[in-house]
């Protein structure tokens, strides 16, 4: 990694939290989260925008503190391009299948899709050493508790109750398939 890139490894995080919190501060979430109306009206920003607004300060805080754990905990996911990478795609991708594939899902909004995406390529990244395998079975773990009992009662609480288990099911595939495509880069450069 470049000198440049150092810098912004830790600069970008950093710019993000900050970015959370002014939305969550600053903005109203309704111009900015997952609506199915808006999105059919044009409104295409929403699947990129849902992810960094939220239902209440807890919950702003909650992601704003699992997305820089998780950096502190995988430093292999703060190269700029990786990091970026990750949340282009892992936003893209869950705000197209929640609005494409759930249709009861009307609106949508948190970070928390994307966490567990990076969660996941971050295990990618680090397998096979003994927290990557930790880490893939606590993911496992969650999406099985999740798919088969519904979200877990403390972060419904403060989600306002409504936690779309969708989109961490779908932040873990996408997180996945990001990090096989990084782990490949890195192993393939040309490619």
């Amino acid at each position: 990694m470049s000198e440049r890139d150092n810098r912004l490894s830790l600069i970008l995080p950093l710019s993000l939290a900050v970015l959370m919190l002014l939305l969550q501060l600053a903005v109203d979430n309704q111009l900015l989260r997952l609506d199915v109306d808006a999105l059919q009206q044009g409104q295409i920003w929403r699947l990129l925008t849902a992810h960094w607004v939220h239902a209440s300060m807890p919950h702003a805080l909650l992601n704003l503190v699992s997305l820089l754990a998780i950096l502190w905990l995988l430093p292999e996911l703060r190269a700029p391009r990786r990091l970026l990478t990750v949340l282009l795609v892992s936003s893209l991708w869950i705000g197209l299948i929640l609005w494409l594939w759930y249709p009861h899902i009307r609106l949508y909004l948190g970070f928390s899709g994307v966490f567990y995406a990076l969660l996941a390529s971050g295990t990618v990244l680090i397998w096979p050493s003994p927290l990557g395998r930790l880490l893939a079975l606590f993911l496992l773990l969650k999406v099985i508790w999740e798919q088969t009992l519904g979200p877990i009662p403390f972060s419904a609480r403060l989600s306002d109750g409504k936690v779309a288990i969708e989109a961490h099911l779908h932040g873990v595939t996408s997180g996945l398939l990001v990090g096989l495509l990084i782990r490949r880069n890195n192993q393939h450069p040309r490619l």
